[in-house]
């Protein structure tokens, strides 16, 4: 019984107080804030996310971002934070052949659009979200450079891809590149998986 007090004992003032310099708040954070600290906690909390497509790669990204608090930050004038968001985008409704592996989604959702009820299914995982997540029916390519201007991905944190095709993930890739945004890029192609962490001038870019 001593030495587990004292090995409790030990993890409180070494572990939280120094490494981690985060203590227990009792929240949906507190596992997280002890792992990797209150700064990457704020970090992820405060993160500009915008999330191309809500199919099988879409709906897992969601629910970790979800889980993990990415994009709940609100603004604040006093701390000098802009908060945090998420923007989704995808076209496409759910069919019946979507539920047997985009598991945010159930057949009362058939003929719904994906990303707001992707949207929706993420601010039940996580109430922090309401008010912090948009979700669009917007393609991106050329033809929605209005909508999704370089104003825009200058402003991003990240940039997350979750398509099934070259030419959406190339297009992504050079706005990414242009904006000298991060992304993560994540796609499928038939039976093969692909993902990539494009730094832009620093890491090769999918398109390159």
């Amino acid at each position: 019984m001593e030495e587990n007090q004292t090995s409790e004992s030990m993890f409180e003032q070494n572990y939280v107080q120094k490494i981690a310099k985060a203590a227990e708040r009792g929240d949906r954070s507190d596992g997280l804030r002890v792992v990797v600290g209150q700064d990457v906690v704020d970090q992820l909390a405060n993160t500009r996310l915008f999330m191309v497509g809500a199919g099988a790669i879409g709906c897992e990204l969601l629910k970790n971002y979800a889980m993990l608090g990415v994009g709940c930050g609100k603004a604040d004038a006093k701390a000098g934070t802009k908060g945090g968001s998420i923007v989704l985008t995808d076209p496409d409704v759910i069919e019946v052949s979507n539920l047997n592996r985009q598991f945010l989604f159930r057949e009362k959702h058939l003929r719904k659009p994906k990303s707001s009820t992707a949207a929706a299914a993420a601010i039940q995982m996580n109430k922090q979200l309401k008010g912090n997540i948009i979700a669009r029916l917007d393609k991106v390519h050329a033809g929605t450079s209005h909508i999704f201007t370089d104003q825009f991905f200058e402003g991003l944190t990240v940039v997350t891809n979750a398509l099934d095709n070259v030419a959406a993930r190339k297009y992504v890739d050079a706005r990414c590149v242009t904006a000298k945004t991060a992304l993560l890029e994540s796609g499928t192609l038939g039976p093969k998986g692909h993902v990539q962490v494009v730094l832009p001038y620093l890491t090769e870019s999918y398109g390159s």
